[in-house]
This record gives structure tokens, sequence and C-alpha cells, in this order.
């Protein structure tokens, strides 16, 4: 226990700076340092500590005195800045309500859109009379269908755009709010009882949990150097409540939570019987705690009820993922469930009132988050190009738009001026593709199916409107959507589809580092805010000496394929993580690299030189032998031709795979390989080849596959090579 006549004395954050930070990957280890004149047995109560503080971590070391004692008491939270809790609850609020239009707005549209798709000619009864109809007013009727779907469709993207923007809004707010809520969240307070005689160095260690870094590659390679430009950085996040500014910091691969407990040898007893005796055991009984004092009732502050409404809306806005329950303030009072959608369905009043069932999907719509509006991650590409069937001219402005059962909502594109669309990240799934543009007939295009990572061509013609009047809409099978073959994704050595740029840096998951306990020290001191984002941290910054390959797999897709070897030269081992690639300034895309030892060798994708591109031919000769037992051959003839337009030589490496018999009664006989190659494992051949200066090189193979008469072949896939 604290004497009560005990003198205490009061330390002061400013008095106990932080001077060093080590950030292990799931927490961090902060120290303070604070000098104290310390005469006899004093008591100090030391800076308080964030409430994330782990209470068994916490150490204090003294030069100059002698610890005594330490108390750890927790403390409550702190007063909430009442003007900024009430600037944020006010723009929660107003982000909400316009959340709710927007999302009604929505609705309106779609149920419209259903309304007017559902119009349809209407059938006549023959009678004796012939009806005398007048086809005047089919073009004007079909041009104002025409001009009201786009005007919903155009509508409707703009309500998405909207709704998603006010909801990248509202997480950020949401953020603020949460980080507020932190900064003055429940902390730890400390007493130290020191005994001395003079000036004392006191440094005081704690952990905190929500403290984490990732690690991060950029390589460049240097075109005129040779050499490739590594730089690798640690990504710092913390939540702690506090900020870290201007302090040396260390990030460490070492996990403090892991370690190995020695083995213990258990007793063996051998041929040895022990006496049991009994022993009486004294009897527990449980003593019921003595009723306590009721508690004083405490009248709130506007701090705490600010701090209740913010916490409820945050918690409200975190569940807005399952449940998506709206709760609107209005002046001082909260509405929240039937109340809020009532509100959100009198903001919305602009909406047509003769639209039937205008407001019955307005509780679906609102549990539905931009998140659940999005579809899936998908790599399919749709594309082709819409032109005139009379004229065969391209169409610009073309609305497109897809829809599928795999698809939530509908991704819509527009043509450009060359007439083509391009709809990217699709996922598999069967599609119905609409094509609309004033002046010319709907047309819809039904059972499109796209399998996974895959780029299909559908070209379009659409009738003008002055072809005819027969129909509103154009439906039919139309023609087949042409594969353009899978997107590059070959053998493991392709890079990405496309370069994706990080962006904000966010921390990933922890760098790898086989068990090693790997540090490093910041340059300079950093500054790390508390719920801010992740601070880059460059750690290492060397130039590595490259060997530029260039390979080449004609059968697989038209391109060359830059890929550096080289080895770490440093004699630090560094941790794998994901590396972000360029050439020069070009971004070619993404790799992950395993953990570098000295001298240990690495690959990497650099891109495509597009400056070459192997051409490949296929010849198929079919024939038979034999006069009572026929056999069926198929003869191939492959030639692959490169031109190279540098104006120096250029090794390549060309890659190409002969097929492999499997049955003893199929056979495969290479008749011809020009020039030389090397034979590898599974049929495949490689060449290393010199491309002369502004030539060509023309490699070519010749097999025979020879089986039964009538055999057919089918073609089963292997492991890449």
């Amino acid at each position: 226990m604290i004497p009560l006549s005990a003198l205490v004395l009061l330390v002061s954050a400013a008095d106990a700076p932080i001077t060093r930070i080590t950030v292990h990957p799931d927490r961090a280890r902060i120290e303070r340092t604070l000098q104290l004149e310390v005469h006899g047995t004093e008591w100090a109560e030391l800076p308080l500590l964030p409430g994330s503080t782990d209470p068994d971590s916490i150490r204090v070391d003294a030069t100059g005195a002698q610890v005594l004692g330490l108390v750890i008491r927790p403390a409550g939270p702190t007063e909430l800045p009442v003007p900024e809790a009430r600037r944020l609850l006010k723009s929660l609020t107003d982000l909400e309500v316009q959340l709710a239009q927007a999302r009604v707005g929505v609705e309106a549209r779609d149920e419209q859109r259903q309304m007017l798709e559902s119009v349809r000619p209407a059938a006549f009864e023959a009678s004796e009379s012939p009806a005398v109809l007048d086809s005047s007013g089919w073009t004007r009727a079909q041009g104002f269908l025409t001009a009201r779907l786009l005007e919903l469709h155009r509508g409707r993207a703009e309500g998405f755009a909207r709704a998603s923007s006010l909801e990248e809004r509202r997480t950020t707010l949401a953020e603020e709010v949460r980080a507020l809520l932190r900064n003055h969240s429940g902390r730890v307070q400390l007493r130290v009882s020191l005994r001395g005689d003079g000036p004392a160095r006191v440094v005081l260690s704690y952990e905190v949990r929500d403290a984490r870094w990732s690690g991060e590659y950029l390589v460049q390679y240097l075109p005129d150097r040779g050499q490739l430009a590594l730089s690798y950085a640690a990504l710092v996040t913390q939540a702690s409540g506090e900020d870290w500014g201007g302090v040396p910091l260390t990030v460490t691969t070492a996990r403090p939570e892991q370690f190995e407990r020695a083995p213990e040898l258990m007793a063996w007893r051998l041929a040895d019987v022990e006496r049991f005796v009994p022993t009486p055991t004294p009897l527990t009984m449980a003593r019921p705690a003595s009723r306590s004092a009721p508690a004083l009732p405490v009248l709130a502050s506007e701090s705490d009820l600010l701090r209740r409404r913010l916490e409820q809306r945050v918690g409200s806005i975190q569940d807005r993922g399952a449940e998506n329950s709206m709760m609107v303030d209005v002046g001082s009072s909260t509405v929240g469930g039937a109340d809020a959608q009532s509100l959100a369905r009198n903001l919305a009043s602009s909406r047509p009132s003769g639209l039937a069932g205008a407001n019955r999907g307005f509780d679906s719509l609102a549990s539905t988050s931009p998140a659940d509006m999005a579809s899936p991650a998908g790599t399919s590409v749709l594309t082709g190009t819409v032109v005139d069937a009379s004229t065969k001219g391209v169409i610009p402005g073309v609305v497109v738009s897809a829809t599928s059962p795999s698809l939530r909502g509908e991704q819509m594109v527009e043509t450009d001026d060359n007439g083509t669309y391009r709809i990217p990240g699709l996922p598999p799934g069967r599609y119905v593709l609409r094509f609309e543009r004033e002046s010319y007939r709907p047309y819809s295009r039904p059972g499109v199916d796209v399998a996974p990572e895959r780029i299909l061509r559908l070209n379009v013609e659409l009738l003008p409107e002055t072809a005819g009047t027969e129909t509103v809409v154009v439906l039919g099978a139309g023609p087949a959507a042409d594969d353009l073959g899978p997107l590059m994704r070959t053998q493991g050595l392709l890079p990405p589809q496309s370069f994706v740029d990080l962006g904000p840096r966010t921390p990933g998951e922890a760098p790898e580092s086989d068990g090693l306990d790997l540090s490093f020290d910041a340059p300079r001191p950093e500054r790390v805010r508390s719920g801010s984002g992740a601070a880059r941290i460059t750690l290492v910054s060397e130039r590595w000496p490259v060997q530029i390959e260039r390979r080449a797999y004609p059968a697989l897709a038209p391109h060359v394929y830059l890929v550096g070897r080289t080895r770490n030269p440093s004699p630090r081992v560094l941790p794998g993580g994901t590396a972000v690639l360029s050439v020069g300034s070009d971004p070619t895309g993404h790799a992950l690299l395993p953990v570098l030892r000295p001298e240990d060798p690495v690959e990497l994708p650099l891109g495509i030189d597009h400056a070459l591109r192997p051409v490949r031919n296929v010849i198929l000769k079919s024939s038979s032998r034999g006069l009572f037992s026929k056999d069926d051959l198929s003869e191939v003839k492959v030639s692959v031709e490169i031109a190279n337009p540098h104006p120096r030589p250029v090794p390549l490496s060309v890659i190409e795979q002969l097929p492999v018999a499997k049955g003893e009664r199929i056979e495969v006989e290479v008749l011809e390989v020009t020039p030389a190659a090397k034979r590898g494992d599974g049929g495949r051949l490689e060449w290393s080849v010199q491309l002369p200066a502004r030539g060509k090189t023309v490699l070519a193979y010749r097999y025979r596959i020879v089986r039964p008469k009538g055999w057919e072949l089918r073609q089963s896939e292997g492991e890449p090579r």
C-alpha cells in the first residue's frame, strides 16, 4: 500500500519522452527515459500508458537509484474534445441520410427499367373485318423507350458511383471516430518506488499490441547501367493511441511469444508398487460475499454521452456488412430500423408516384452495401466491336451492359471512338450482353459462356431504326464469341496480367524469415502517427549486378519475356516478401521473393520485350501405311520465325515442347530439329540462339505420331516445366 503521507513525484509525458521503439510483426516495445532527483525513498507517478499496453510486459530499470516496487492500476478514459465529437457525429448523420437517398434512387431506376423492358406489342385477335393500323407511332414509341432506358442506365451508374463515394467517405469518417475514441480510451497508471540520493536515470519499457510491420521490395532494372536498383522498406502501422515522433526505430522478425521449452524427463518406476495410505483432506466451503453498498448515481457528462453515441454509430458502421441497419439522428432524437427507412423514403420522394412497388424493395436495398453491390473478383475479359449493320461503320457511344447470375449487379461500359468495348474483371459464368444506343434497335445476346481467366471477343452489328419496326428488342444467338486464349498464364514464368499500383501503403503479411531473427535499424528517426495508415521506412537500398535473359514460348504466347537473374551480393540476410518490379520508369508487375541469404540466386520477371515477336506456323499432314495392319500417321512441322529490329545482336532462349506418347502402341518419332536444340524431360526443346542485328532467325522441328488405324488421339496436360 502507498502511505497517504508519502509524497508523489508527478512525471509528465514531456519529462519521459519515447527514446526507442522496436516493432515486431505483431507488437511493439517502447522505451521511455526520464531523469529524476531522488532523495531517500520516494514515489514517482509515471506518464499514463496507452490502454493497449500489456501489463505483463512493463519493466522499470534505474541507474543511480534502486527500484523498490511498482504499482500498476487501470485508469479511466479521458474526456473527449466536445466540439470535435459533435462535428464527427453530425457528419456521420449527414452521410447516412445521403447514402439512403442514393440507394433509394438506384432502386427506383431499376424498377422503372424493369417496367419499361416488360413492354411488348399486344397480340390482336383476328376478326372478319380487317383492322386498319397506323404504324407511324411505333418509331416514336421505340425511340422514347430507348432514350428512357439509356437515361435510366446513366442515372443508375451515377447512383452507384455516388453510393460508393459516400460509403468511402463514411469509412474514412468512421476511422476518424475510432482514432478519437482510441486516443481517449482507458489508460494504464504506473507508480514506482525509488530509493536514492541524487540524480537517477529511469528507463520504462512496455509492449503495445496494436502495432505491426510488413516488408516490401522495390526492384528497378536500369537498362543503361545493366544493374538492379533494389530497396527494401518496412510498412509500419500502429494504433496504440500515442504518436511516435522522431525517435530511433528498429524492426525485427523476432516474435517474443514464440519460444521452445526444454524437454523434461519423466521419472520411470520399474516393478515398484506404492502403498496407498488414505489421507484426510480439509473440506473447503465457499463463503458468500458480503453485500456491497449500492453505487452512488453518477451524472453523465456531455463527453460521456457523445462517447456512447459515437461508439454506437461506429458499431453500426462495422455491422453494416451483415445487417446495415440505418441509424439516423434528427435534431436531438435518434431513430433506427423502420423509422430510418421511412425517413429515407420521404427523402426520396422525387421518384415517380405511379411506379408500382417503388417502396417495396427498400429494405433489401438499404441492407446492401457497396461491397455487396460490387461483383465478385474475376479475371476474364469480354471485348469486341460494334458496327452498323447497313453501313458496316463503327458505332461509338453504345452502352454495353453485362449481367449474369454469377455477377452481382450489372457491368456497364460504352464503346469508344473506334466502336470498341472492353468489360474486364468478370467472374466465370453465363452472361447476357445488351447493346443500346439512340437511333438503333436494342440488341440482347444471351448465352455467352465465360471461362476463368479468358479473353473473349464478341463483335455485334446493330440495326438502325429505319430498317423496320417489327420488334422492339432484338434477341438472338448471333455470332459465337471468339476465345482469344487464356490471360497470359504459362509455366510460372510470365509476369502478372497487369501492373496494379499499391497506392496507399497498407500492411500485408508478416515478412518471411525462415525462423531467423532479422533486425533492421531505420537510418534516421522516424515519425509514425497512431491510426493514420502505414509509414514507409526504407531499410535497405543497394545496386545489384544482373544478367538479363530473353525467353520465348511461342506455343503459349506471342511474346518475348525479359527475365533477370542475379544473386544477393550483400553480406546480410534479407527477408522474403512482395517485390514491385519496373524497367526504367515503366512498371512491369509483382514477384514474390524468398528469404535471400548471401549469394542466394534469384530470378525476376521484368516484363515483355515488345520489339521481338515470334511467329509460329504449324503444318499437319495425315497419311496411313501398311498392307494388313494399317497405321495412321500424323506428321507435324512447326516453324518459329523471330525478327530482331535492334541494331545489335540479341541472345534468346526459345522453348517448345514435343508430345509424349502414353501407351505402347503410340509412337512419337522426331524427324528433324533445326538447328540443334537441347532436349529435356517431358518433350522439352530449348534453343539458345543469337538473333543477328536487324535480321531474323528461323527455328523448325518435325515429328511424326504413329498409331493404330482408327485410333483417336487425346491430350492430357501434365505439370508445367
